[in-house]
């Protein structure tokens, strides 16, 4: 877990060196993560159109409007975000002509970057909501998201490694290839979204024992559902990202001069 927070604190430092430029990704982290609360809040108000006891009930279209607006408002944040951040990238690493911004593993990293702070983030949001509607199931949701994410560090740390050796082999007579490259990357994603899938697995089953027991209500259960499937979506594509970054990390010119320091 250390090995994470250092490893995001030294990129956002050599990614966003200017304060205005850290604001401005800060911003756009929260306003993209802030989409997982909104998405939950879409569960809460389908669960409640489920459970209406019929269609005539006077807060029934409402409620459908209103689903079907935060929808739409949800998919327009996601492209904006998904958008901007491009331009904030490429004007944070500096000039194109600059030695720096000519190695393009730079806003690969930034990209990577950006998608575990953001999917970091949302886990911390959807773990805080649903803790709100149960504090005990919340407690569980909390444990389920540290271990996921203690392994998936771990794995990062390993394909770091792997890809740091990969690069010391253009130097020498020993040359990967690269099907071992890519197979030792994907096989990292899969094993860390495989393990946390299995950890969302139990949290499922938990969460129907806590309703079996009259421990959490109906409408609670099914907003817990969607936030536990939220939570498993985030941190398979965090793994794969993690990886992705680890890569990136070792071949942008940040990670190289990392590598002749230390040679």
């Amino acid at each position: 877990m250390n090995y994470l927070i250092k490893n995001l604190k030294i990129s956002l430092n050599n990614l966003f060196p200017r304060k205005r430029d850290k604001i401005r990704f800060l911003i756009l982290t929260i306003v993209a993560s802030s989409i997982s609360i909104l998405e939950l809040g879409l569960a809460k108000i389908f669960s409640e159109i489920i459970l209406s006891t019929n269609g005539t009930d006077k807060t029934f279209f409402p409620l459908i409007a209103l689903f079907v607006l935060l929808s739409i408002i949800a998919k327009l944040i996601t492209f904006a975000q998904k958008t901007r951040r491009i331009g904030l990238f490429s004007e944070a690493l500096g000039d194109e002509n600059s030695e720096k911004n000519s190695n393009a593993w730079n806003l690969t990293l930034s990209i990577e970057f950006s998608n575990i702070f953001g999917h970091l983030l949302q886990i911390s949001l959807v773990t805080f909501f649903v803790f709100l509607l149960s504090p005990n199931f919340g407690v569980i949701i909390f444990a389920s998201s540290i271990l996921s994410i203690f392994i998936l560090s771990n794995l990062s740390r390993k394909q770091e490694a792997y890809q740091t050796k990969f690069f010391k082999t253009r130097y020498t007579k020993y040359k990967v290839s690269s099907k071992t490259r890519v197979l030792t990357r994907v096989k990292s994603a899969e094993i860390g979204a495989l393990s946390s899938g299995i950890i969302s697995l139990a949290t499922l089953i938990v969460l129907i024992y806590f309703h079996h027991q009259n421990l959490i209500t109906t409408a609670d259960s099914i907003v817990s559902f969607f936030a536990i499937r939220l939570l498993g979506s985030n941190l398979s594509a965090l793994s794969s990202s993690l990886m992705r970054y680890a890569r990136a990390l070792v071949y942008s010119s940040f990670g190289m001069a990392r590598l002749t320091q230390n040679s």
